[in-house]
């Protein structure tokens, strides 16, 4: 059985413990369940298997778990620099060139290899010494054992080292970016593109990103925790690039109404072209938009006031502003109860379910004292370094009277419905981005 190393976002691990339980012939290292944003598993699989895993960001051949690492710079280092005798290679670069066969990559000799590192800490309050120092001294542990030359940019084998507390874990890299050209000494030389080697950099929509996309892993998880079922209207109001509601399109294969939509232009029209291409790269999701089932509609709107009717969604999946690139606390304070109240009004009473990823307190307090939603479970994600929480709410039955009143007095009239494309293969209706222009 081969052992690798599953990362994903710190916080939806059991997703990924989900996904992998799947897979024949695998059993999870359960002294590792626990390591902060990933897992340890033994799989039968073969790494064509391995590869389709989608609430994984990377998978790596895995190399040690180690406890009780000296926490003072100097023991740290000296620890470091004698590691790499410790470690029982042969398995780790056996399952390594699998990945490089499957890949159809040429390894030269001898391998060229570097190291990189990611710290946290959880429970001390940090470490004396940086990243650099740690991926310096187990790079000179490495050197000294296998003699390869250590090359930062044209290398073959990448080791990663996580360092959580006093706990190391150690790993390579399977997957390699697709080479691209750059001047090194005055020369022109492949260098990885670390854009491509992240495992969910293969999905088939992901063509056009904007500047807070979305993990595709992490949309993944969204989808799984909503528990969602053939047939169900699935909805994103802030979509952005169009991760969630394509991920979930994707996901069950055109067999969901997936509806996105989003203010910006920019968001909008990238959107679009990762919809183009699923039904450009997977045949069977083209099929069914030729017969009748739309893999996923992308609009512009202003998710305070969608133009959806209310109570028709089954399912509505956000990924709500976080991190100071979405802009201030103040003004995702004052967004988010508005989106919410406009999620519940379009939500089926009673069997609707909202899940939310959000930070804040506005939006804790708005889901602690809503009487539209009832709040199920709630989970805390590490996205990057930033805390977010992932609210799962179902709609309760109590009628939203405010927008009730609303809507009988619409407060601006349609002006136009502007198309933006369309997909050839659809005889009727088609494959549409809309603009909605109002007074």
């Amino acid at each position: 059985m081969e052992l690798y190393y599953a990362s994903c976002a710190a916080g939806i691990e059991r997703v990924l413990v989900s996904e992998v339980e799947r897979l024949p012939g695998t059993r999870i290292e359960e002294a590792t369940v626990s390591f902060y944003g990933g897992i340890l598993f033994q799989t039968e699989s073969s790494p064509e298997d391995v590869f389709k895993l989608r609430a994984a960001d990377n998978v790596y051949a895995y190399l040690g778990h180690f406890k009780d690492v000296p926490v003072d710079k100097d023991g740290a280092l000296s620890y470091l620099k004698s590691l790499a005798s410790k470690i029982s290679w042969e398995p780790a670069l056996l399952l390594f060139r699998k990945w490089q066969a499957m890949q159809d990559r040429v390894l030269q000799s001898p391998l060229t290899f570097r190291v990189t590192c990611e710290r946290k800490c959880l429970k001390m309050k940090k470490h004396p010494f940086s990243s650099v120092d740690v991926a310096a001294a187990l790079g000179e542990s490495v050197y000294n054992l296998h003699n390869w030359p250590a090359d930062m940019r044209c290398y073959n084998v990448e080791v990663f080292a996580w360092l959580r507390d006093s706990e190391l874990l150690v790993a390579i890299g399977l997957l390699y970016g697709k080479p691209t050209e750059q001047v090194v000494d005055g020369r022109k030389a492949p260098r990885p593109s670390r854009s491509d080697s992240q495992l969910y950099s293969k999905r088939l929509y992901r063509k056009a990103l904007v500047p807070t996309s979305l993990r595709p892993s992490v949309a993944y998880a969204l989808v799984q925790l909503g528990h969602i079922k053939c047939g169900d209207v699935v909805l994103d109001p802030m979509c952005g690039c169009g991760t969630i509601p394509l991920e979930a399109a994707d996901c069950f294969r055109g067999q969901l109404l997936c509806l996105g939509g989003d203010i910006s232009p920019c968001a909008v029209a990238a959107a679009g072209e990762n919809a183009r291409g699923i039904l450009e790269l997977n045949w069977f999701v083209a099929f069914l938009l030729i017969t009748g089932s739309d893999a996923c509609d992308i609009l512009q709107w202003n998710a305070t006031f969608m133009p959806v009717r209310s109570g028709c969604v089954d399912w509505v999946i956000c990924d709500m502003p976080f991190g100071v690139r979405c802009g201030s606390t103040q003004a995702r304070d004052w967004l988010c109860p508005k989106v919410t109240l406009e999620i519940a009004r379009v939500l089926r009473q009673e069997t609707g379910v909202a899940v939310l990823m959000s930070q804040g307190k506005a939006m804790k307090q708005e889901m602690e004292n809503t009487t539209y939603l009832k709040l199920l479970q709630q989970y805390e994600a590490d996205m990057e370094g930033i805390l977010v929480e992932i609210y799962i709410a179902q709609r309760t039955s109590q009628p939203i009277q405010s927008l009730e009143k609303v809507s009988q007095k619409a407060p601006c009239k349609l002006k136009e419905i502007k198309l933006l494309c369309s997909w050839p293969f659809r005889f009727e209706g088609g494959f549409y981005i809309y603009k909605l222009s109002f007074d």
